[in-house]
């Protein structure tokens, strides 16, 4: 299944108040845990 993402709002990893694809790597691990095995950007 697929997990669907709006990247710009997702995870900030920068501090910059902006969503980043390095933001949602850093969050893979928790989706995967969810049972997703697929995103949807």
């Amino acid at each position: 299944s697929f997990y669907e993402i709006y990247p710009t709002s997702y995870f900030d990893s920068n501090g910059d108040g902006i969503g980043d694809l390095n933001g949602i790597s850093q969050k893979l691990e928790y989706i995967k845990s969810l049972g997703f095995t697929g995103l949807w950007l």
